[in-house]
């Protein structure tokens, strides 16, 4: 079988270049032939590196110049050139992410050259993602959703979600038959997991004692900090009682930890709620192994890489449907799924933290992972799939 798989940003540095990276080794592990078309700049150290690690691992890579995405012209150009009679042979091509214009032409181009595809989009839910930004924004992404996504939507294959939740809410959203969808989710990037040896203490900080961790990306709608902040206002006397406290920590952007300490601040929180910022790799584990549970309330994501990673050091977590996560979560109770609201949450963080649970979550935690979340057993199902719809489709 011989899948193309096209992601704009696949040798970047992110956790969804991660995944698709993932996936494409773990498919030829499989025995499929996997093509990657993306784009990059390959005078940087960093995309030569992972070009070659790419093409060892089996992996052929067609590269563009990353300036050509800049261009409808040179873009339609270099897909053409790409799929322009199907030269690679393609059997199946998967397209990712929603909000990327590369993808409509791409998928314009696919279409025209009779290559069946399959759309991630990598989402969850549209409607949290469409208030973002004011109203000027939210009517531009609306048309773009309707105008053009719709019609990629409605030619694909099928459409591959990362929960039940995200097919419901992208179903709802469209108007398309849920017997389109296959649902899969992401792995978990073992290699880079840190070893329980080798992760220290955050230097800038004293022991935390006891606490709740936030750990990713400083998004404060998005992320859902506000109302994790608002839920530890709610908290405040039991989290002093208890002698609790909640971590925030993450790359920062924008500043916006600085945003964050003066809402802390502000709320009088600042003995119970402690910004760390930006961690290393060995920090980033011990503080995951260590925390009471996990919180990563979402209003809308794909399936957060932190999250994934706490589940796979035996760690419960407390999250959102929105998260897009929470039927594994619920199903082998390795945490607390709330509602998208800051009493909610609350509530989610004082029966997560019942001593008496405790250790059957971590338990249920590392279950999770092992069971659902591995990339070579991923790799497997997704080929099957693949192979599936290239049956259904010759029919």
């Amino acid at each position: 079988m011989r899948i193309g798989l096209y992601y704009q940003d696949h040798l970047g540095s992110g956790g969804y270049p991660k995944d698709t990276r993932s996936l494409a080794e773990h498919l030829v592990r499989s025995g499929a032939e996997v093509f990657v078309y993306t784009f990059g700049d390959p005078d940087i150290e960093t995309v030569r590196s992972t070009l070659r690690t790419q093409c060892e691992k089996g992996i052929t890579v067609r590269l563009a110049q990353r300036k050509e995405l800049d261009s409808k012209r040179y873009t339609l150009r270099r897909l053409e050139q790409w799929w322009s009679g199907n030269p690679d042979g393609i059997e199946l091509m998967t397209f990712w992410g929603t909000y990327l214009i590369s993808n409509i032409r791409a998928a314009m181009v696919a279409r025209k050259n009779k290559i069946p595809y399959v759309v991630s989009p990598l989402t969850g839910t549209l409607d949290q993602h469409r208030l973002r930004g004011g109203i000027f924004r939210f009517l531009r992404k609306e048309a773009f959703l309707r105008l053009y996504f719709r019609t990629v939507l409605q030619h694909a294959l099928t459409i591959h979600a990362l929960s039940p939740f995200e097919s419901e809410a992208i179903a709802k959203s469209f108007g398309i038959m849920p017997d389109k969808f296959i649902v899969v989710p992401l792995g978990i990037h073992t290699d880079e997991i840190v070893p329980t040896e080798y992760r220290r203490a955050p230097s800038r900080s004293s022991d935390p004692g006891s606490y709740f961790l936030y750990l990713g990306r400083p998004d404060i709608h998005q992320k859902s900090i506000d109302l994790l902040l608002g839920a530890a206002g709610q908290l405040a006397s039991f989290l002093r009682e208890k002698r609790l406290k909640l971590i925030l920590a993450g790359k920062d952007r924008n500043n916006t930890w600085d945003k964050v300490s003066k809402i802390v601040a502000q709320k009088g929180l600042r003995d119970v709620v402690l910004v760390i910022r930006d961690v290393s790799d060995s920090e980033k584990y011990w503080l995951m192994e260590r925390a009471v549970a996990f919180c990563h309330p979402s209003r809308y994501d794909g399936v957060p890489r932190s999250v994934r990673e706490t589940l796979a050091v035996g760690t419960p977590v407390v999250v959102t449907r929105e998260t897009n996560l929470s039927e594994l979560v619920g199903h082998y109770d390795a945490g607390v799924v709330a509602d998208l609201n800051a009493t909610s949450i609350a509530k989610a963080m004082v029966k997560v933290s019942d001593p008496d649970l405790s250790q059957e979550l971590r338990r249920n935690a590392l279950h999770l992972a092992s069971n659902e979340l591995q990339w070579p057993a991923l790799g497997d199902k997704y080929r099957t799939y693949y192979a599936k719809l290239l049956r259904g489709a010759m029919l």
